[in-house]
């Protein structure tokens, strides 16, 4: 099994091409009232709507969602898609469908777009894109972070020692994570690229903290002798709500 897609969108960290992973198909599955495919193939957030394709160039599903990600749930291999019988059920509504018409009322997409805010860091050359309504704190330049709706994205700057790559920085990170924080778990590593052209590495968490758990995306990146750490997240509850506009702003990200 294939998966094609963009993980953590098509802007940040890929070169302008989709990534292609592979599996096997696990089973069939009914969850919340759908009917999916199961596939261990790894789908990040971002793969969404990307086929899942057999070794016969078959499409036989959409790529959907991951399931089985949190402390208490530490599934593996709970990826799932829209079979492509579903998909071709709905194609012809779909194409029977009229164009849009541009409509005097903005659409949310349009207005979250309108209302967002760009932060740009003078002293340690990076930007990132955050929603209008959310609160930046930049008391501290090393440690800037932009919060709301039960989410925050945190940006933390490291002058490094010596010269490293990202993958190396990110082994740092982890550890780091590990020593410090109750029940840290690592669900996925990945690499990929910022917008701006260079290596990141992308890491998938979750932790205990004051009680409850919290999920977020890491990434990782190094420009010159500083160390980015950027990391989004929201406890288990807030996350699926939020994980849309958390994702935005990693996406955003760039090295200047």
């Amino acid at each position: 099994m294939l998966a094609i897609g963009f993980p953590l969108g098509a802007s940040a960290f890929t070169s302008g091409e989709p990534t292609i992973t592979s599996g096997i198909f696990s089973a069939r599955r009914d969850f919340r009232g759908q009917s999916y495919v199961q596939t261990d193939t790894p789908v990040n957030h971002g793969n969404s709507g990307g086929p899942l394709i057999n070794l016969k160039g078959e499409v036989i599903g959409i790529n959907t969602l991951v399931v089985g990600r949190t402390v208490e749930q530490q599934a593996q291999g709970l990826n799932l898609a829209i079979p492509s019988s579903v998909v071709r059920s709905l194609l012809p509504g779909l194409r029977d469908q009229p164009a849009a018409r541009p409509s005097a009322t903005p659409s949310r997409t349009a207005t979250t777009a309108a209302s967002s805010r760009t932060y740009r860091s003078t002293s340690y050359a990076y930007s990132l894109q955050y929603p209008g309504h959310w609160k930046l704190d930049d008391s501290d330049a090393k440690e800037v972070s932009v919060s709301g709706d039960g989410g925050e994205v945190a940006v933390v700057v490291e002058q490094l020692s010596r010269s490293l790559s990202a993958g190396e920085f990110a082994d740092g990170i982890v550890s780091s994570m590990q020593r410090n924080l109750t029940d840290f778990k690592l669900a996925r590593r990945t690499d990929g690229r910022l917008r701006s052209g260079q290596t990141a590495v992308i890491l998938t968490v979750s932790w205990r903290e004051g009680g409850a758990t919290f999920e977020g995306t890491g990434v990782v990146a190094v420009n010159g002798t500083r160390g980015y750490f950027v990391l989004g997240g929201a406890d288990s509850e807030r996350y699926r709500s939020v994980s849309g506009r958390v994702e935005d702003i990693l996406n955003s990200f760039s090295l200047q």
